[in-house]
């Protein structure tokens, strides 16, 4: 397995990577729904958490600025 050149850039600047991140971040504080019970019906909560795992894909096919850079 190879990375994409310069992956550690592209990290930061993809919309598609960043939408993925986010997806995985709400579905893991799932999880922890006591926590949050509180400040967010559930049916809202899993909403947002579906709804940016179905972005990921628009995002990555949509060219995305800074994806083919070669500089630097």
């Amino acid at each position: 397995m190879r990375l994409i050149p310069h992956a550690r850039r592209a990290l930061r600047r993809l919309w598609s990577i960043r939408l993925a991140l986010l997806a995985a971040a709400v579905q893991g504080a799932a999880m922890f729904w006591v926590a949050f019970e509180d400040s967010m019906p559930p049916l809202w909560f899993f909403a947002i958490g579906v709804l940016l795992t179905v972005l990921v894909v628009p995002a990555r096919l949509i060219k995305q600025k800074g994806a083919d850079d070669d500089e630097g």
